[in-house]
């Protein structure tokens, strides 16, 4: 078998079929890495260079919470804005877990309203603050440092695919395999 390009139609062209769990963890790793965490790191290391840096900045929030969004249906499966929630809250940063409602802010005010809308509603993306989460909550405001946003994706990544990978972990892991199946069929049949 040839290397894998994971993109699914080229790797079912070739013949590939996962057929175990830990198969299709390391095809959505490897597929994640390729088409997400390594595109966002060179982003991230344009922007830094470009006079256009702020349009970066929002479709590198973007692209964040698409990702949340995407991983979500993996460990909850369904649940609109609860699955994104659940996710946010327990793997990313811990100042979510205290504040569940961030989560929500960061689901309908950023996830939804970027999807939808195309503009982060009355929150922030900042460049330069003077710390990761801040809150407003008479202004009902989130700001986000936006490199420690993309730092804190890529370590609930990891964190997601590392419980995943634990075979104890018996409901998640068929969570994950029903998904997986039904987002790739012709990898799997």
């Amino acid at each position: 078998m040839d290397k894998l390009t994971y993109y699914p139609d080229y790797d079912a062209k070739k013949g590939v079929k996962l057929k175990t769990i830990d198969e299709k963890i390391d095809y959505l790793q490897s597929r994640i890495l390729k088409i997400l965490i390594n595109p966002l790191k060179e982003l991230l290391s344009v922007r830094q260079n470009s006079n256009k840096h702020w349009d970066l900045n929002i479709g590198i929030v973007t692209l964040i919470c698409e990702g949340l969004s995407g991983l979500s249906t993996y460990y909850k499966g369904k649940g609109k804005g609860t699955k994104f929630q659940n996710y946010v809250n327990d793997f990313m940063s811990s100042e979510f877990k205290k504040n569940p409602y961030l989560a929500k802010i960061l689901w309908k005010k950023f996830r939804c309203a970027l999807s939808h809308g195309f503009y982060i509603e009355c929150c922030a993306i900042e460049t330069n603050p003077h710390k990761y989460i801040d809150y407003d909550q008479a202004k009902d405001k989130l700001s986000l440092d936006l490199v420690s946003f993309y730092k804190d994706f890529e370590s609930s990544f990891w964190s997601f695919i590392k419980r995943l990978k634990k075979q104890e972990n018996k409901e998640f892991r068929k969570i994950f395999k029903t998904r997986f199946d039904k987002v790739f069929p012709s990898l799997v049949h």
